[in-house]
């Protein structure tokens, strides 16, 4: 009986591997989901302000970019989820704290404004930046 107990822990950490390489996969296809999106904008487009000196400059970019795109697609002001969830699809890690200082440096750009109509959270293009 004392092999069975032995076994049957062997078979649970065994398992426990499995589970954590599978979330290592998800992760990983999360990732190469984002890096072709952003492959095929970046051949497709032309970013505004292209030239990046920091290492971090490109995602900036990226980022930047998606969020602007999310609210000129929209015609009503969207929620700071919504642009988040949109902000994923080219940075899949992106943390809420990131995004939000992304929102506030496009807003101190002037590229976007809070909705007054919607209230808090809710974001738009500046009417300037209209098309």
């Amino acid at each position: 009986m004392a092999g069975e107990e032995g076994k049957g822990s062997l078979v649970g950490k065994l398992e426990a591997e499995i589970r954590a390489i599978d979330l290592k996969i998800s992760d990983l296809s999360a990732e190469r989901h984002a890096l072709t999106r952003i492959l095929e904008r970046t051949k497709s487009e032309v970013f505004t302000a292209a030239a990046t000196t920091r290492k971090n400059g490109f995602s900036k970019v990226v980022v930047e970019q998606e969020i602007l795109q999310t609210l000129r697609r929209r015609e009503v002001p969207v929620s700071s989820a919504d642009l988040l969830a949109a902000a994923r699809t080219v940075r899949y890690n992106l943390k809420p704290v990131t995004f939000r200082t992304h929102l506030h440096r496009l807003k101190a750009k002037g590229l976007i404004t809070n909705s007054d109509e919607k209230g808090r959270g809710y974001w738009s293009i500046a009417s300037q930046q209209r098309p």
